[in-house]
């Protein structure tokens, strides 16, 4: 289970980092960003829902916490600031302040435990280095060891006396606690997962006309993961005046081309076939920060009939 657990939390950092959608409203005047510096800081506006579609007869067989656990709604803001404008992107502080306005939880219930530590993980302060040369911009976490500390200290406040009985009391490497996802290596990837929508269209290269379609084939280091990814650029459009660029960015996962370890690579390349990810964006042309992002990404057929969609909204404030 832990290599499945880790395949999906590999899969889920390339589907997002692979794709980011943007949403402008038509009445909003995009003003042109300064030239970035250090001390630059740009507001957001974010949203993200989780929402699954369950036949009668299989929501009959899940918990109420289980369903609970599958669909959420969260809201809030992000401020991410520049700390240096490096060769290769910039050094970033990402602040969120997010909630869950219609939790559905009862409180002490391990479903509602297992949601205050999501939120915890996302209001988190992270600093990121993003690579920008590449087709697909990559995200580094630097203060991982940190963040990783502070989601112990959550997990052992959430769960009280239960904490040693879980795991969560140990903060090895290899620690077995559920509210902390392994090593500081898989939570980075976890981190990275939940910030890379912003900026999945922040590349210098999408710029160029003439990059319309590529492949990567992405690794999960020592997980043992690897999997291809197609990218298809559509509908590039660039306004000089606004300083603003738009295209259409699709990823098309090659199923068969998963490799894993153990049982990871039969369950996960069944979801492989199933996922679609389709974006829209707007960025600007001067810093590569977005305007406004919406992400979407629906999976079918996780199980029998069963579809969840996420979505994510970023707009600039």
């Amino acid at each position: 289970m832990r290599n499945l657990r880790t395949a999906c939390i590999f899969l889920l950092s390339l589907l997002v980092a692979a794709c980011g959608a943007i949403h402008e409203p038509a009445e909003k005047t995009i003003v042109p960003d300064a030239a970035p510096a250090a001390g630059s800081r740009y507001h957001y506006a974010i949203s993200v829902t989780r929402r699954s579609e369950l036949p009668a007869e299989v929501a009959k067989e899940k918990a109420p916490e289980a369903l609970r656990l599958m669909d959420f709604n969260l809201q809030g803001d992000v401020t991410v600031s520049i700390t240096e404008v490096t060769a290769s992107g910039y050094d970033l502080h990402w602040q969120a302040d997010l909630t869950e306005p219609a939790p559905n939880t009862k409180p002490g219930a391990f479903d509602d435990i297992v949601r205050q530590k999501h939120l915890f993980e996302l209001n988190l302060p992270v600093d990121v280095s993003i690579d920008l040369r590449h087709a697909r911009p990559d995200l580094s976490i630097r203060n991982i060891a940190d963040l990783r500390r502070r989601m112990f200290i959550k997990a052992r406040e959430l769960l009280g006396a239960k904490a040693v009985d879980y795991g969560c009391a140990d903060e090895s490497e290899q620690t077995r606690c559920p509210l902390v996802r392994g090593s500081e290596a898989r939570l980075a990837s976890t981190i990275a997962s939940e910030i890379s929508p912003m900026f999945a269209c922040s590349s210098r290269r999408l710029g160029d006309a003439s990059l319309t379609h590529w492949r990567e084939v992405r690794r999960g280091g020592d997980n043992n993961l690897e999997m291809a990814i197609e990218l298809n650029v559509h509908n590039r459009e660039t306004d000089v005046h606004a300083g603003t660029m738009r295209l259409q960015l699709e990823a098309i996962l090659d199923a068969e081309s998963f490799k894993a370890a153990d049982e990871a690579t039969e369950v996960v390349g069944k979801m492989l076939r199933g996922t679609r990810v389709t974006a829209d964006c707007t960025i600007s042309t001067t810093s590569a920060m977005p305007f406004a992002v919406d992400f979407v990404e629906r999976v079918a057929n996780t199980s029998p009939d069963v579809v969840v969609s996420s979505t994510v909204h970023f707009d600039r404030r």
